[in-house]
Protein backbone atom coordinates (compact mmCIF):
# COMPACT_ATOMS: atom_id res chain seq x y z
CA UNK A 1 0.00 0.00 0.00
CA UNK A 2 2.90 2.37 0.73
CA UNK A 3 4.37 1.72 -2.75
CA UNK A 4 1.14 1.97 -4.50
CA UNK A 5 0.57 5.30 -2.66
CA UNK A 6 4.43 6.40 -3.12
CA UNK A 7 4.06 4.85 -7.11
CA UNK A 8 0.80 7.50 -7.66
CA UNK A 9 2.41 10.29 -6.27
CA UNK A 10 5.53 9.80 -8.61
CA UNK A 11 3.28 9.62 -11.40
CA UNK A 12 1.44 12.93 -10.25
CA UNK A 13 4.79 14.38 -9.96
CA UNK A 14 6.42 13.49 -13.33
CA UNK A 15 2.90 13.83 -15.72
CA UNK A 16 2.61 17.67 -14.34
CA UNK A 17 6.94 17.81 -14.77
CA UNK A 18 5.70 16.79 -18.31
CA UNK A 19 3.03 19.64 -19.15
CA UNK A 20 4.97 22.13 -17.53
CA UNK A 21 8.35 21.22 -19.66
CA UNK A 22 5.57 21.36 -22.60
CA UNK A 23 4.50 24.51 -22.01
CA UNK A 24 7.76 26.35 -21.34
CA UNK A 25 9.64 24.64 -24.72
CA UNK A 26 7.27 27.16 -26.49
CA UNK A 27 7.92 30.02 -23.88
CA UNK A 28 11.65 29.22 -24.15
CA UNK A 29 11.43 29.37 -27.72
CA UNK A 30 9.73 32.59 -27.81
CA UNK A 31 11.90 34.26 -25.47
CA UNK A 32 15.01 32.62 -27.33
CA UNK A 33 13.74 34.15 -30.58
CA UNK A 34 13.12 37.31 -29.45
CA UNK A 35 16.96 37.53 -28.12
CA UNK A 36 18.52 35.65 -31.04
CA UNK A 37 16.01 35.83 -34.14
CA UNK A 38 18.98 35.18 -36.22
CA UNK A 39 20.02 31.64 -34.42
CA UNK A 40 16.06 30.57 -34.08
CA UNK A 41 15.21 31.62 -37.81
CA UNK A 42 18.56 29.10 -38.51
CA UNK A 43 17.07 26.22 -36.83
CA UNK A 44 14.00 26.57 -38.36
CA UNK A 45 15.57 26.66 -41.68
CA UNK A 46 17.07 23.69 -41.23
CA UNK A 47 14.18 21.77 -39.51
CA UNK A 48 10.94 23.43 -41.30
CA UNK A 49 12.06 24.13 -44.73
CA UNK A 50 8.89 25.67 -46.74
CA UNK A 51 7.21 24.08 -49.80
CA UNK A 52 7.75 25.19 -53.94
CA UNK A 53 4.85 27.41 -55.24
CA UNK A 54 3.43 28.35 -58.43
CA UNK A 55 3.72 31.77 -59.83
CA UNK A 56 0.68 33.08 -61.65
CA UNK A 57 1.43 31.44 -65.45
CA UNK A 58 2.85 34.05 -67.79
CA UNK A 59 1.29 34.10 -71.33
CA UNK A 60 3.10 35.12 -74.18
CA UNK A 61 1.63 36.07 -77.24
CA UNK A 62 4.12 36.08 -80.54
CA UNK A 63 2.84 37.00 -84.07
CA UNK A 64 4.20 34.58 -86.69
CA UNK A 65 4.89 35.37 -90.21
CA UNK A 66 2.57 36.00 -92.89
CA UNK A 67 1.40 33.19 -95.31
CA UNK A 68 -0.51 34.30 -98.75
CA UNK A 69 -2.38 31.33 -100.27
CA UNK A 70 -3.80 31.20 -103.75
CA UNK A 71 -7.45 31.32 -103.89
CA UNK A 72 -9.25 28.21 -105.55
CA UNK A 73 -10.54 28.16 -109.10
CA UNK A 74 -14.44 27.69 -108.66
CA UNK A 75 -16.54 27.21 -111.44
CA UNK A 76 -19.68 28.56 -111.10
CA UNK A 77 -22.61 29.62 -112.59
CA UNK A 78 -22.44 33.10 -114.11
CA UNK A 79 -25.66 35.11 -114.87
CA UNK A 80 -24.53 35.58 -118.78
CA UNK A 81 -23.92 31.91 -119.07
CA UNK A 82 -27.31 31.65 -118.29
CA UNK A 83 -28.70 34.31 -120.62
CA UNK A 84 -26.81 32.28 -123.25
CA UNK A 85 -28.23 28.40 -121.98
CA UNK A 86 -32.24 30.00 -122.12
CA UNK A 87 -31.03 31.62 -125.88
CA UNK A 88 -29.94 28.19 -126.67
CA UNK A 89 -33.01 26.64 -125.22
CA UNK A 90 -35.33 28.61 -127.04
CA UNK A 91 -33.51 28.43 -130.16
CA UNK A 92 -33.33 24.66 -130.11
CA UNK A 93 -29.19 24.38 -129.60
CA UNK A 94 -27.89 22.28 -126.28
CA UNK A 95 -26.96 24.19 -122.90
CA UNK A 96 -23.36 25.02 -122.76
CA UNK A 97 -21.53 22.47 -120.23
CA UNK A 98 -21.37 24.64 -116.82
CA UNK A 99 -18.50 22.45 -115.82
CA UNK A 100 -15.84 23.63 -118.88
CA UNK A 101 -16.61 27.34 -117.77
CA UNK A 102 -14.57 28.99 -115.32
CA UNK A 103 -15.29 32.16 -113.42
CA UNK A 104 -12.60 34.12 -112.15
CA UNK A 105 -10.49 32.43 -108.97
CA UNK A 106 -11.15 33.71 -105.17
CA UNK A 107 -8.65 36.04 -104.38
CA UNK A 108 -5.88 35.03 -102.41
CA UNK A 109 -6.26 34.42 -98.67
CA UNK A 110 -3.97 35.27 -96.08
CA UNK A 111 -3.36 33.45 -92.98
CA UNK A 112 -0.51 33.61 -89.68
CA UNK A 113 1.35 31.54 -87.63
CA UNK A 114 1.00 32.77 -84.18
CA UNK A 115 2.96 31.27 -81.87
CA UNK A 116 1.41 30.94 -77.57
CA UNK A 117 3.79 30.35 -74.90
CA UNK A 118 2.72 29.62 -71.47
CA UNK A 119 4.83 30.05 -69.03
CA UNK A 120 4.31 28.43 -65.59
CA UNK A 121 7.23 29.63 -63.00
CA UNK A 122 7.63 27.50 -60.09
CA UNK A 123 9.47 28.97 -56.77
CA UNK A 124 10.57 28.47 -53.29
CA UNK A 125 11.01 30.62 -50.95
CA UNK A 126 11.90 29.88 -47.53
CA UNK A 127 11.27 32.84 -45.10
CA UNK A 128 13.16 31.21 -42.11
CA UNK A 129 16.23 30.81 -44.37
CA UNK A 130 15.69 34.70 -46.11
CA UNK A 131 15.16 35.74 -42.16
CA UNK A 132 18.26 34.10 -41.14
CA UNK A 133 20.72 35.12 -44.29
CA UNK A 134 18.86 38.89 -43.61
CA UNK A 135 20.31 38.48 -39.95
CA UNK A 136 23.95 37.67 -40.92
CA UNK A 137 23.60 40.16 -43.46
CA UNK A 138 23.03 43.03 -40.40
CA UNK A 139 25.35 41.45 -38.37
CA UNK A 140 28.44 41.35 -41.65
CA UNK A 141 27.01 45.43 -41.99
CA UNK A 142 27.35 46.37 -38.57
CA UNK A 143 30.96 44.97 -38.09
CA UNK A 144 31.92 46.69 -41.92
CA UNK A 145 30.42 49.77 -39.90
CA UNK A 146 32.38 49.20 -36.76
CA UNK A 147 35.43 48.55 -38.76
CA UNK A 148 34.94 51.65 -40.68
CA UNK A 149 34.70 53.86 -37.59
CA UNK A 150 37.52 52.32 -36.37
CA UNK A 151 39.47 53.24 -39.79
CA UNK A 152 38.07 56.55 -39.33
CA UNK A 153 39.44 56.95 -35.68
CA UNK A 154 42.96 55.82 -36.26
CA UNK A 155 43.27 57.96 -39.92
CA UNK A 156 42.64 61.02 -38.16
CA UNK A 157 45.18 60.12 -35.35
CA UNK A 158 47.82 59.56 -37.90
CA UNK A 159 46.83 62.56 -39.61
CA UNK A 160 47.61 64.56 -36.36
CA UNK A 161 50.22 62.30 -35.66
CA UNK A 162 52.03 63.38 -38.99
CA UNK A 163 51.26 67.14 -38.49
CA UNK A 164 53.42 66.82 -35.21
CA UNK A 165 55.98 64.90 -36.90
CA UNK A 166 56.21 67.52 -39.89
CA UNK A 167 55.75 70.58 -37.53
CA UNK A 168 58.81 68.94 -35.02
CA UNK A 169 60.85 68.15 -38.58
CA UNK A 170 60.37 72.06 -39.58
CA UNK A 171 60.71 73.48 -36.08
CA UNK A 172 64.18 71.53 -36.32
CA UNK A 173 65.12 72.55 -39.03
CA UNK A 174 64.72 76.25 -38.01
CA UNK A 175 66.58 75.20 -35.09
CA UNK A 176 69.42 74.12 -36.52
CA UNK A 177 69.07 76.84 -39.36
CA UNK A 178 69.56 79.58 -36.75
CA UNK A 179 72.16 77.63 -34.65
CA UNK A 180 74.44 77.88 -38.13
CA UNK A 181 73.41 81.38 -38.57
CA UNK A 182 74.61 81.96 -35.16
CA UNK A 183 77.81 80.94 -36.05
CA UNK A 184 78.46 82.30 -39.37
CA UNK A 185 77.63 85.31 -37.28
CA UNK A 186 80.33 84.84 -34.85
CA UNK A 187 82.98 83.29 -37.46
CA UNK A 188 82.42 87.02 -39.51
CA UNK A 189 83.36 88.87 -36.27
Amino acid sequence: MKNTALLRVFAIIALSAMIAAGCTTEKRFILYQSKEPVKAAGHCAVWYPVKDSVAPPKIKYIPGPVVYVPGEKVYANCDSIIALNKKNEANGLPDVDMSKVPCPPCPPSTFQHDTVNVEILHYIENTAKMTYLQGQLDKANKDRDKYKDKFEEWRKKALYSDGILLFLFLATILYFYLKLKKKEAKVLL
